[in-house]
C-alpha cells in the first residue's frame, strides 16, 4: 500500500518568469528568426551581446554553416542561392544579411563581386550598415568569418531557441552561454535601526512626546508611505510600524511555548531619519524566468507571482520570499524531470509531477500544509504499490500538470497573465520617468547591478577621449549646426576620473570634438569629449557626481607585490617554472588573487593544446597568496583566445559601494565586470581590426 505520509511542511520549491515552453521551430520567435526577417530587431534584443546570442543559437538551428574565406567566397555566394538566407557573423562584433546577389560591387581584396548587405557593428552600441558586404566585414585576415545557409521547414533546436527570446535581464556563464533570461528585477528600500545606542518608538514627531518602545540595533522597520514625513528642527521625521517583542508585564504578554520565544505585537509611530539606515533590494518582477544549462540546454523555467496573499506594498513584504507559482525542471538532455505548482493565496498546496527518462508519469504528489498523498508508477505506466487508491483516481487523474510553464492547475492563468501585462504597462511608465529626470550615479543593487549611463571608458591610448554618440557615418570636413553647437559647448556638469590607483579626480574638459575612430572594416565618427588628465592613469570616468566610495582608497594588502610574487615563485612545482613565466595578480585586503601564465608544455605533455593560426593560446595556473602569506596554487588550465587576444585583470576595487569588487580588465579592449558580467566597456576601439 503506497501510504498517505504526514509531513510538517512540504518545501520542495522553486523559483520563476516570461517564456514559452514548446521547442521552437526555425520560424519561432528568437534572436535568429527576428534577425532573418528584419534585421532591425536586432536593436530591441535584450542579450549583452546579441550577435553572440546569435552564433550560438544559429549554430543549432542552421541548415548549414561555412568559414568563410578568400579562398570559397565565390563558392559561398553560389550556394547562398539554394536556401532563404544567408547571414554572415564576423568574430563576435559584426552581423550581416545577404539583401541581393544581383545587386554587387567588385572587391579588390576579396577577389569576388560582392552582394549587398544590412546588419551591424557592435562597438558598445550596434551601429546600422547597408552596404555592400566588403565595406562592412572588412579585409580577407585572420578573423572568423562564419557563413549560416537558412531554410524555414528546419527541425526542432534541443537548445530550445527560447532561450534567446527578448528579456529585460539575462546572465551569461563565462564561456558566453545565456545563464538566466528572465523580466527583470523590482527595486525597492528597506529600512534598519543604525543607532548603536537605545532609540525609542515615539507617539509624535517630537522628542518630548511619550517613548513608545525601544527599538533594537539592527531592526528592521517599515515605513508608513500615506502619511508622509515630517520635517521639524529636529531633521526629518518618519512614521514607522514596527513588530516588537512584549515584555513579562506588558499588556497581551505571554511565552510561545512552539516557538519557544515571548508573544510580539505590531506597534506604530514616528522615529527620527537621523537613526535610520536605508538599503536597496529587489525581488524578481512577475512573469517567467527561464535558467540554462553550461551547455546552453534549458535547465529550468519558473512563473514568478505576487499574489494576493502578499502585501501590495512591495517594500513590506516582497524581500521575505521569491514566489514561485510553478516551476518546471530539465535533464542536461532538454527532457522534462519534475513539475512543480504551489498555491498560497487561500490555502496552502502543493502538486507535482515527475517523468521517466520516455516521458511517462513517475511520481504524482498532492500536499498542503500538515498533510500529502503521492502514487507512483514505473516506466510503463503501470501502478507501483499496493495502496487502493481507486477512490482517488479521478483526483490523481486532473492533477496532470502541462508543460506549459502559463498553464496552470491551482491558478486562473488568464487572470494572472492579465494582471502582470498591466502591471508591466505601469512599471515601464515609470522607468521612463526615471530615467528622464535622473542625472547622478543610481542605487546598485548587487543581485543584478548594470551601468548607469554616465560611466565611461577612455577609448585612445594617447589622450582622455570618450565616446559619447555616434555622429555621421559619411561625415566630412564640415560640420553642421548640432556638430558645429556640440563642439562650441562644454557639458554643465562636473567630469570625475578614477584613477588607477587612489581616489576620485576633478578633471576639466580639454575640448568637445568630433572624433573618428577605426572600427572593424571601416571608420565611424562619434560625439566625443577629451578630458585634461593623464589616459594612461584613468581606469574609469563619471560625467557628474560619482558615488562616495570613489573618495575612498582601494583595497591595500600588508603584503606588497613583489613579497606576493616571491611566494608564488617560491611554491612553484618544479615542473612549471620557468623564465618564461609571467605573474598577474591583484591586490585586495584579503591578499593577492590572479594567475600565473606559464610557457609552455612539449608537445608529449596531456596539458598541450595545438590551435590553428587564427587562435592564441595561455596556459593559466590560479594562484592566491593570502594576507597571512598563505600560498595556494590550482591546476594548470589552457585558455584559448581568438583575434581578440586575452584580457587580464588590472584592478579590483568596489566602484558603486555594495561591498563587491568590480574587476577592470585591460588588453586589446579595456572593460569593467561586475559579478563576472561586462557593464563598461570601449565603444570605438575595435580588437582584430
Amino acid at each position: 500500500m503506497n501510504k498517505i505520509i504526514l509531513l510538517l511542511i512540504l518545501s520542495y520549491f522553486f523559483v520563476a518568469c516570461n517564456s514559452k515552453t514548446s521547442v521552437n521551430h526555425i520560424n519561432q520567435n528568437n534572436v535568429v528568426t527576428n534577425f532573418i526577417k528584419d534585421v532591425r530587431t536586432l536593436e530591441s534584443d535584450s542579450n549583452k551581446n546579441p550577435i553572440n546570442a546569435f552564433k550560438n543559437l544559429a549554430n543549432d538551428l542552421a541548415d548549414k554553416k561555412t568559414i568563410l574565406t578568400k579562398d570559397n567566397i565565390e563558392s559561398v555566394l553560389n550556394d547562398s542561392k539554394n536556401y532563404s538566407s544567408c547571414v554572415i557573423v564576423v568574430a563576435n562584433h559584426t552581423i550581416v544579411r545577404i539583401n541581393s546577389l544581383a545587386d554587387c560591387q567588385q572587391s579588390g581584396s576579396w577577389k569576388a563581386c560582392m552582394p549587398t548587405v544590412a546588419g551591424y557593428i557592435k562597438k558598445g552600441k550596434l551601429n546600422y550598415k547597408a552596404n555592400y558586404m566588403n565595406n562592412v566585414i572588412g579585409k580577407p585576415d585572420k578573423q572568423e568569418r562564419i557563413a549560416y545557409f537558412f531554410n524555414y521547414d528546419k527541425k526542432e533546436s534541443q537548445k530550445k531557441a527560447i532561450s534567446y527570446e527578448q528579456g529585460p535581464y539575462s546572465e551569461y556563464y563565462q564561456n558566453g552561454e545565456i545563464k538566466v533570461n528572465g523580466c527583470g528585477y523590482k527595486k525597492f528600500y528597506r529600512y534598519f535601526v543604525s543607532a548603536k545606542d537605545e532609540i525609542y518608538l515615539m507617539e509624535g514627531a517630537d522628542l518630548k512626546s511619550k517613548k513608545i518602545k525601544e527599538i533594537p540595533f539592527g531592526y528592521e522597520v517599515d515605513t508608513i508611505k500615506e502619511t508622509g514625513n515630517i520635517n521639524s528642527v529636529e531633521r526629518e521625521w518618519v512614521k514607522i510600524e514596527v513588530e516588537l517583542e512584549l515584555s513579562p508585564g506588558e499588556e497581551g504578554y505571554y511565552y510561545d511555548e512552539i516557538e519557544d520565544q515571548p508573544s510580539s505585537k505590531l506597534f506604530k509611530g514616528y522615529v527620527n531619519n537621523e537613526f535610520l539606515e536605508k538599503k536597496i533590494d529587489s525581488i524578481k518582477k512577475s512573469g517567467i524566468w527561464t535558467y540554462f544549462y553550461e551547455s546552453g540546454i534549458i535547465k529550468k523555467e519558473a512563473f514568478f507571482y505576487l499574489d494576493d496573499h502578499y502585501s501590495k506594498e512591495i517594500e513590506v513584504d516582497s524581500y521575505l520570499d521569491d514566489h514561485c507559482i510553478k516551476e518546471i525542471n530539465y535533464d542536461t538532455d532538454g527532457d522534462v524531470v519534475k513539475i512543480n505548482e504551489e498555491r498560497i493565496d487561500g490555502e496552502v498546496r502543493y502538486v507535482s509531477n515527475t517523468f521517466h527518462k520516455n516521458g511517462k508519469i513517475k511520481d504524482i504528489s498532492d500536499g498542503g500544509l500538515f498533510d500529502a498523498v503521492s502514487i507512483s508508477f514505473d516506466e510503463n505506466g503501470k501502478y507501483v504499490g499496493d495502496w487502493d487508491y481507486s477512490s482517488m483516481k479521478n483526483h490523481f487523474d486532473e492533477i496532470n500538470l502541462t508543460k506549459d510553464i502559463r498553464d496552470f492547475h491551482l491558478h486562473d492563468g488568464e487572470k494572472i497573465l492579465k494582471e502582470i501585462k498591466t502591471l508591466r504597462s505601469s512599471e515601464d511608465k515609470d522607468e521612463k520617468k526615471i530615467e528622464i529626470n535622473t542625472t547622478l550615479i543610481v542605487d546598485s543593487v548587487k543581485s543584478h547591478w548594470e551601468s548607469p549611463e554616465n560611466l565611461f571608458l577612455i577609448d585612445d591610448l594617447y589622450s582622455s577621449i570618450i565616446i559619447r554618440a555616434e555622429a555621421r557615418y559619411d561625415l566630412t570636413d564640415i560640420l553642421n549646426e548640432e556638430e558645429m553647437n556640440w563642439v562650441e559647448n562644454i557639458d554643465s556638469l562636473q567630469w570625475w576620473v578614477l584613477p588607477l590607483k587612489g581616489i576620485a579626480k576633478k578633471v576639466n574638459v580639454k575640448q568637445n570634438l568630433i572624433y573618428s575612430t577605426k572600427l572593424c572594416g571601416d571608420y565611424g565618427n562619434f560625439y566625443a569629449t577629451e578630458l585634461d588628465y593623464d589616459p594612461k592613469d584613468i581606469s574609469l570616468a563619471c560625467l557628474g557626481n560619482p558615488p562616495e566610495i570613489w573618495f575612498k582608497k582601494g583595497p591595500k594588502c600588508i603584503i606588497s607585490l613583489d613579497e606576493a610574487t616571491q611566494l608564488i615563485n617560491a611554491n612553484l612545482p618544479t615542473k612549471f617554472q620557468n623564465i618564461n613565466n609571467k605573474i598577474v595578480i591583484t591586490e585586495t585586503t584579503d591578499g593577492w588573487d590572479g594567475y600565473l601564465n606559464w610557457c609552455c608544455p612539449e608537445e608529449d605533455n596531456p596539458l598541450y593544446v595545438n590551435v590553428d593560426e587564427m587562435s592564441i593560446i595561455e596556459y593559466r595556473i590560479p594562484v592566491n597568496v593570502s594576507a597571512q602569506s598563505k600560498v595556494t596554487i590550482g591546476d594548470a588550465k589552457a585558455h584559448i583566445f581568438g583575434v581578440e587576444e586575452s584580457m587580464q585583470p588590472s584592478l579590483k576595487r568596489d566602484i558603486d559601494g555594495d561591498g563587491i569588487l568590480e574587476v577592470y580588465w585591460t588588453g586589446c579592449q579595456n572593460f569593467w565586470t561586475h559579478n563576472n558580467k561586462t557593464f563598461v566597456s570601449n565603444v570605438g576601439d575595435c580588437c582584430g581590426c
